[in-house]
């Protein structure tokens, strides 16, 4: 449902508005929690992104609740005069949108030029005491060789984007917004189907990495949550309590879809594969990387009950579901 400007001027004056400044699966999932059930008209949720209207599937009741709800707007996030307009709207914000490199970074001190924009207009006085969540990721931390970490583990990214990820923590750390350190995310509909049908191999045993994963329901909760419960310019990772290497998650969805498990190989094999376009450059990127991410702040803190606390729960309790992907998806 689409609103003018007027009228959104006119909101922030009569009811608590939150805006989810980008708004894509996890955005949306947000939309679904809170109005899943009648959560009254205190709250409103303002959705911000490139894309013209919202497309879940709801009921009657369902969908008039969320049209007096929720509020959607299409702009260009990277236009400064959007920005400026997003800025004075609403008392809170879950930050939700992808780095965007600086074109005049320079090698290892890249900039997330989107953020920093972002950051620049809500440090103005009429915006200054907006609170705020960002979604950031645990990729910040780089390689730590399978060690397990914690919040106050010192940040050494290596790849670009968690370098522009650490750019955006900083811009927004000095706006009092809690971080969150977000993992591999996951869900039904996010699962690595298309390389377990491709066969593409996966680290042997000797050079497995830790990988760490947070359902996609789970995450959209602990963003809101994080709004009311979380410390000011305070981290806190968003993880499950898995301790899985990459092989052993790839195994497991293979088995619960009920396809074969992909073959083993070593690094120098993946990266010829890479090499000749099989394996993309982002693939490649979390294989040099293991760490084991501790989740004690998200509990004791944020003080969040995961509802998929392992990727093994996930599985049992989509059982039939998953059992059923297989025969959905076209053969490769």
């Amino acid at each position: 449902m689409y609103h003018s400007c007027n009228e959104l001027l006119e909101l922030k004056h009569k009811r608590k508005t939150i805006v989810l400044y980008g708004c894509g699966k996890v955005g949306t999932e947000i939309i679904k929690q809170r109005y899943k059930k009648n959560s009254g008209p205190h709250i409103r949720l303002l959705c911000v992104s490139r894309k013209k209207k919202l497309t879940e599937k709801s009921d009657s009741s369902d969908k008039k609740r969320r049209s007096d709800n929720v509020l959607s707007m299409a702009l260009d996030l990277d236009e400064r005069k959007n920005i400026k307009r997003i800025a004075s709207l609403g008392s809170m914000i879950i930050v939700l949108i992808p780095t965007m490199d600086s074109n005049n970074s320079l090698r290892g001190q890249e900039k997330d030029s989107r953020t920093r924009l972002l950051a620049i207009e809500l440090s103005k006085k009429e915006a200054a005491q907006k609170k705020g969540v960002y979604l950031s990721t645990t990729g910040v931390y780089g390689d730590k060789n399978g060690k397990k970490i914690n919040e106050t583990s010192k940040c050494i990214p290596k790849n670009k984007r968690s370098l522009r990820r650490l750019d955006a923590e900083n811009k927004v750390r000095k706006l009092n917004f809690h971080v969150l350190r977000v993992p591999g995310i996951y869900s039904i509909n996010r699962l690595p189907l298309s390389r377990l049908l491709k066969k593409t191999p996966v680290l042997n045993n000797e050079e497995d990495i830790y990988t760490n994963h947070i359902h996609e329901k789970d995450l959209a909760r602990t963003a809101y949550l994080a709004l009311f419960r979380g410390k000011r310019s305070r981290v806190t990772n968003v993880v499950d309590n898995s301790e899985l290497k990459m092989s052993e998650y790839m195994d497991l969805i293979a088995s619960a879809i009920g396809i074969e498990k992909p073959v083993r190989a070593s690094i120098f094999e993946l990266t010829k594969l890479a090499e000749k376009g099989l394996i993309s450059e982002m693939a490649m990127s979390f294989l040099n990387e293991s760490r084991r991410v501790d989740n004690k702040r998200l509990q004791e803190e944020l003080k969040v009950n995961l509802n998929y606390p392992t990727v093994d729960k996930f599985i049992k309790t989509n059982k039939k579901q998953l059992s059923t992907i297989r025969q959905q998806t076209p053969v490769q």
